[in-house]
């Protein structure tokens, strides 16, 4: 698989929401990204390459200047330098302690589309998505730099 599909596959999110009453937030966030578990690769008879098992960190930075952490895992196959196609999950914490979680899929070697998924506390019936893109690979290709914009509708 390419590696430019596993490096920046995670998301970065964030906001500020507070209130009841729901509320659209813009999503302008840096996510700062590390490899802590490299993908696994299993290579099928039929030559398709299955990526998995990898873990990433990211700590992401609002426009606003709040910070979260996040974690993410996915599943990627691919077949020469062909990208077939992969979906993963990351959990995001904020610094109350509230989680949500999102999916995000790959739509081009450095970037994804993301949608929440669910959460708790502040982020419990949150709905959103938007679109990360890769900006920066360190030079020991495990970190990367992204950017994620969109939109996250909470309660």
């Amino acid at each position: 698989m390419n590696k430019k599909y596993l490096i920046g596959l995670c998301i970065g999110l964030g906001f500020t929401a507070t209130g009841a009453i729901a509320a659209t937030e813009e999503v302008n966030s840096m996510l700062y990204q590390v490899s802590v578990e490299q993908n696994e690769t299993i290579e099928l008879a039929n030559g398709v390459s299955i990526e998995t098992g990898g873990l990433f960190h990211a700590n992401i930075v609002n426009a606003d200047g709040e910070h979260l952490s996040q974690w993410c895992r996915g599943t990627f196959a691919s077949k020469g330098d062909t990208f077939l196609g992969g979906a993963g999950f990351c959990t995001i914490v904020d610094s109350e302690g509230d989680f949500f979680w999102v999916w995000y899929t790959p739509t081009g070697p450095t970037t994804n589309d993301w949608g929440v998924i669910g959460g708790t506390g502040q982020y419990q019936g949150a709905t959103g998505g938007g679109t990360t893109e890769q900006v920066a690979v360190l030079p020991d290709g495990r970190t990367t730099v992204a950017l994620s914009k969109g939109t996250i509708t909470t309660r």
